[in-house]
């Protein structure tokens, strides 16, 4: 075996190079996208999730919600601020796993 290493190690590089080349092609544009994408979803999740639990938030005073059947009203000051806080939210889950 020790021979056979000694004489045909350029061909055994050339060979296990042959191998990686396919491997990382698929890695970086088959299962790193899927991997990103199944993050990317679950961090979208959250952010409507913590949006609609500040909007929720906004909308009690003295333990009771504002409105009739669920429903909340607000400035539009505060409603905006609201928005552009969740657009951050999902700005910044578009940054950390970007799909290609």
């Amino acid at each position: 075996m020790k021979t056979f290493l000694k004489e045909n190690w350029f061909k055994v590089c050339i060979i296990i190079a042959i191998l990686i080349i396919p491997f990382s092609v698929l890695w970086y544009f088959v299962i790193n996208p899927y991997l990103n994408s199944k993050k990317l979803d679950k961090c979208l999740v959250n952010s409507k999730e913590e949006y609609r639990n500040r909007f929720k938030s906004s909308c009690v005073i003295d333990g009771r919600e504002i409105g009739k059947d669920g429903s909340c009203l607000q400035s539009s000051e505060r409603a905006d601020k609201l928005g552009e806080y969740y657009k951050e939210l999902k700005n910044d889950c578009f940054k950390k796993y970007p799909v290609k």
